[in-house]
């Protein structure tokens, strides 16, 4: 039987371990803004809309870099809905309906493009002000 002072020396080494490692193996993280869920304005929002907006800006940082840019420099992303479906483990008429919420809450806008090209969307940032 274990005293309590080998117990925490115990835990304190296992908890170093699992840190270690953990951070090690650390997957590839996605910023959030947090705004997106403490501003009433996008309450209206569903948590999948949210997700969605979210991978369409971690992908806008991401391309930016490449130059992604229209004529008068304003960044902006591909993305097909089935690639939408598929990273949101969905129907593509359910990536529809997030699109949607997305363009009518303002947060992004939609270029529709030729049959069987990906559209382009422009990313607008998330208002701060609660009273926006």
């Amino acid at each position: 039987m274990m005293n309590e002072e080998q117990y925490i020396a115990m835990m304190r080494e296992d908890m170093k371990e699992n840190f270690t490692m953990s951070f090690r193996n650390r997957p590839s993280q996605i910023s959030v803004p947090r705004a997106l869920f403490d501003n009433p304005k996008y309450a209206q929002l569903s948590t999948g809309a949210k997700c969605l907006y979210i991978l369409m800006l971690d992908r806008l940082f991401l391309l930016s870099t490449d130059g992604w840019f229209n004529e008068s420099e304003t960044p902006y992303v591909y993305y097909k809905m089935k690639q939408i479906a598929a990273d949101l483990h969905c129907a593509r008429n359910k990536a529809i309906k997030l699109v949607t919420q997305l363009e009518d809450a303002g947060l992004i806008t939609r270029v529709k493009a030729e049959h069987y090209h990906p559209n382009r969307y422009y990313i607008h940032n998330i208002t701060e002000d609660k009273n926006e």
